[in-house]
């Protein structure tokens, strides 16, 4: 029979099974065609079509169950094969697998759980009475829907189809980890077809895992994924460790200009990888994603953490974890029994309680793990809720997170070096930054051993451009808002670490982050914490009105975390920090919205932080600061009345200049204006303007609906001026604006170096009051910051799923 004619029968069984009722299951024949006709996914996709779908789910549900039985069959049947591979074998199964993949996001879209529950999660019945303590764990393991879950694992680990045919001389299921890195040295080499596989076995798996998506947002916190729960409770081990260093390594070492010596080289050549590392990335996080742990430790306290310390039920000599490679601690790394919370309650599957098997690998990676804690201990210090987020966070070793930084590093910052090169397109910018970035907050998050190192490696650094790269870059783009916002909460996690505070005193590497560089002014050798800085004043001043407006506050809070570690900081950084806080410092801005006074509050702080704690060192900062005195002491005497009076005033100037804006539309005419607008003259230009010439000298301010929502009152505005923390910059400024002034007229200077060489020469010992102790304002994971994260991250999954019409 030709493909032409192939298709042809294969599209009238797909009319079959919405026109005939209850077609006979034992018809080989016709369910046959679904898994030996097609030959690509494309040609499932295309042939399975969105009304197709529907009309069989809704119009003959007798007959889509029976055609996923059949898949599920077919799946179920090549994993417990342990004969050699074969390849018509591998073809039905692989075709079982895109079937999947392409019904099931119509399955679980469904108003009613019915079909869902009777076919997956239904137990078959059983032909003895079983004991009431071990009859609902079984059942759960014997549905549908978990045998499905574990097959599918195992299809990513089988020899010939998943793996290449020489990793052993068993056949069938043999968990080999996928590259080489965590947990292996040698990984066995891979193969186009070996990679469509994973491919499209990482799809079902992801689309298993999927059943949140169609649930409200309100409902996502408490709602029991039973799909989820057998992937990260009911996995045998040595399963669960295979396919987390395989998806891990696979993702880490992919470098996507490994022939960067070749311009243009990935227009001539496809490259298959990337498919594999979005999926690998995306089935990672989810995974870890499920069932968020509750608390992330404070990495203060890691000082106190030890890798054989005796709280966490180590020996003195123990140093297992995942990536310990020593011989003699295998035996000691397999538990006596595995503390994995079962499904839905239910006791653990047999197959878990055995202890690991050796398995068919460069390296057992059963040594990888250390698990010697005693039930009672595990319980106490981590509740095993999901197995792949305790598996993740024991690897301590320092070149496991060093393997896994450096991998982060380099794909987070290709469109960073994409965009700084000489030829234009010329070195491949691949769009996985949102993935990794979500990979290294789950990361982050549950592994205080590699966060620690993460703040202590200059990589961080590395990180830290590339977030603010695509803030920057991706501000006006109202797609970008969801990568802006993870980037935003990224960075108030890194700032509120000491290692990472002082690491931004690295003096600045301007030749590897030219196209950020771009966006902000110069400010010659200046350090990170001048580009730190400076990013945050030009994110705050140019996005005042958009939706990033409500970023502000973490930004700020970001940089109060790291302001009393940072030192030297240029005159332009000094200018800018200073400009911003005359910005912060106008009435009409604080009193225009509810939390603009915040802003105000962590703008004092940092001033202080940076004048009481490296003084020494930012003399260029407190002469800018005495060259805004007036700003400063306008503020500490600012009343209740002035502050509305400038508000209408403004408001009052902005109605008039709509309304002249309106007649003019009316009249089809074009004022002349006396004066350039202000979006067209330079930042310097815009510098000199009068402070009451116009509003646009005013920082932005909020929408119109919530200017509308708030009005100020007295009480409001007296309860907060009052705790304005103004004394150090009011103490500095009474001492020093005459010493300078004198010295200035003395000697008649008109040199704002020598000002600062003066101030580098005295000595401000006894005269500032004494520094409170430094507050971190950490980063609180709630409620809402794990349904948006959840949400951004399945968003993310389905746009990239997009192109292939499966999640519709």
């Amino acid at each position: 029979m030709g493909a032409q004619e192939s298709k042809l029968q294969l599209r009238r069984n797909v009319f079959s099974l919405y026109e005939r009722k209850s077609i006979d299951p034992k018809d080989a024949d016709f369910f046959n065609t679904f898994f030996e006709m097609p030959e690509s996914a494309e040609d499932i996709f295309n042939l399975l079509a969105k009304k197709d779908i529907k009309q069989i789910r809704d119009a003959s549900a007798d007959n889509l169950i029976t055609l996923l039985q059949k898949c599920c069959e077919q799946i179920q049947h090549f994993v417990d094969i342990v004969e050699p591979f074969n390849k018509e074998t591998g073809k039905m199964t692989l075709n079982a697998i895109r079937i999947l993949t392409r019904i099931l996001p119509y399955v679980f879209e469904s108003a009613s759980p019915a079909l869902e529950n009777s076919l997956f999660w239904t137990p078959p019945p059983s032909p003895a009475p079983t004991t009431p303590s071990t009859d609902d764990g079984r059942s759960i393991r014997d549905t549908l829907g978990a045998k499905l879950c574990i097959a599918v694992v195992k299809c990513l680990f089988v020899r010939g189809f998943t793996l290449p045919d020489y990793v052993s001389d068993l056949h069938g299921v043999q968990y080999v980890i996928w590259a080489h890195g965590l947990g292996v040295s040698v990984a066995p080499n891979s193969s186009k077809e070996i990679d469509t596989a994973r491919i499209e076995t990482l799809r079902l798996l992801l689309v298993l895992l999927s059943h949140g998506m169609y649930i409200a947002p309100t409902e996502l916190l408490s709602f029991d994924n039973r799909w989820c729960n057998v992937f990260v409770t009911g996995l045998e081990r040595r399963a669960v460790l295979a396919l987390l260093c395989s998806l891990l390594n696979t993702a880490m070492n992919y470098d996507p200009n490994s022939w960067s010596m070749i311009p243009y080289n990935h227009i001539l050549f496809s490259d298959i990888q990337e498919q594999l590392v979005t999926l690998c990335l995306q089935t990672l996080t989810v995974l870890l994603d499920y069932k968020a742990m509750s608390r992330v430790s404070p990495i203060a306290d890691l000082k106190h953490d030890s890798d054989v310390s005796s709280d966490e039920g180590y020996d003195q000599d123990d140093e297992e974890g995942i990536g310990a490679r020593d011989d003699a601690t295998r035996e000691k790394a397999r538990p006596s029994n595995d503390n994995s919370k079962p499904i839905n309650g239910a006791s653990q599957p047999e197959h878990s309680r055995a202890p690991s098997q050796r398995i068919s690998s460069p390296h057992d990676i059963s040594e990888h793990v250390s698990d010697r804690r005693s039930s009672s201990q595990q319980d106490v210090t981590m509740s095993r809720h999901n197995d792949f987020q305790y598996y993740m966070a024991r690897m301590y070793r320092p070149q496991d997170c060093g393997f896994v930084l450096n991998g982060i590093a380099r794909l987070v910052r290709n469109p960073l070096d994409s965009a700084n090169v000489y030829l234009p397109g010329s070195t491949k910018r691949v769009t996985l930054h949102s993935e990794v970035l979500m990979l290294f907050w789950k990361t982050v998050e549950v592994n205080e051993r590699y966060t620690r190192y993460t703040m202590e490696s200059d990589k961080v650094l590395t990180l830290l451009t590339a977030m603010l790269y695509f803030i920057l870059e991706g501000k006006q783009d109202p797609t970008q808002l969801g990568l802006i916002r993870l980037c935003c909460f990224l960075i108030h996690i890194l700032s509120q670490d000491r290692n990472f505070a002082v690491q931004l005193n690295t003096p600045f590497d301007s030749s590897q982050a030219a196209p950020v560089l771009k966006l902000l002014p110069v400010f010659g050798a200046g350090c990170y914490g001048d580009f730190f800085l400076l990013a945050i004043h030009h994110i705050i001043t140019t996005t005042g009105r958009g939706p990033i407006a409500a970023l502000h506050e973490s930004f700020m809070i970001s940089m109060t975390n790291v302001s009393p570690y940072i030192k030297s900081l240029t005159v332009v950084t000094s200018n800018k920090l200073l400009s911003l806080f005359t910005s912060f410092a106008n009435p009409a801005f604080l009193l225009s919205a509810e939390p603009n006074h915040k802003l105000i509050f962590y703008m004092i702080e940092s001033l202080n932080n940076l004048i009481q704690f490296q003084v020494a060192g930012n003399s260029q900062l407190i002469y800018s600061l005495i060259r805004t005195k007036d700003r400063v002491y306008a503020l500490a005497e600012l009343s209740y009345e002035s502050a509305m009076t400038e508000l209408n005033r403004i408001r009052e100037l902005k109605a008039s200049k709509h309304a002249q804006a309106a007649s003019s539309v009316a009249g089809n005419t074009t004022p002349v204006s006396a004066t350039p607008p202000t979006e067209e003259l330079s930042e310097k230009a815009r510098g000199k303007l009068p402070d009451t010439a116009s509003d646009e000298s005013l920082p932005p301010l909020p929408a119109t609906g919530e200017r509308r929502q708030f009005h100020a009152t007295t009480e409001w505005f007296e309860y907060w001026k009052k705790h304005l923390p103004l004394g150090v910059l009011m103490v500095l400024i009474d001492t020093l604006a005459p010493q300078i002034e004198q010295f200035c007229i003395e000697r008649g200077l008109n040199d704002e170096k020598q000002v600062v060489t003066y101030l580098e020469s005295g000595t401000l010992v006894g005269l500032l009051p004494l520094p409170q102790p430094i507050l971190v304002r950490r980063f609180h994971y709630n409620d809402a910051i794990r349904i948006w994260f959840t949400s951004f991250l399945w968003g993310a999954v389905f746009l990239k799923s997009g192109n292939r019409d499966n999640a519709e």
